[in-house]
């Protein structure tokens, strides 16, 4: 395993500036933007209301967000406001 000659002055100062090279490029870093949403066409809401119904948690989120492009987060909010509206409680 290689290590690092701190006691060499260049080594110290060599392995600073590739530190804070890396920092600066790791935080420079943008998020991603988010894909557009589309809403669900009405046989698309059927399916869906179908997979709450049959208690389909993962399978109901998993189909908003194929049908719609949407994050897990939104899609896991819109699952569960669905399914409110549909008197269903899922876990």
């Amino acid at each position: 395993m290689a290590s690092i000659d701190l006691a060499w002055p260049g080594g110290l100062a060599a392995f600073l500036a590739g530190f804070m090279l890396a920092r600066a490029l790791y935080f420079k870093r943008e998020a991603a933007a988010p894909s557009p949403q589309r809403p669900l066409s009405a046989g698309e809401a059927a399916r869906l209301d179908a997979e709450i119904r049959a208690a389909g948690k993962v399978d109901a989120i998993r189909l908003y967000r194929r049908a719609t492009g949407a994050g897990l987060k939104d899609a896991m909010a819109a699952v569960q406001a669905r399914a409110g509206q549909l008197g269903i409680r899922l876990r």
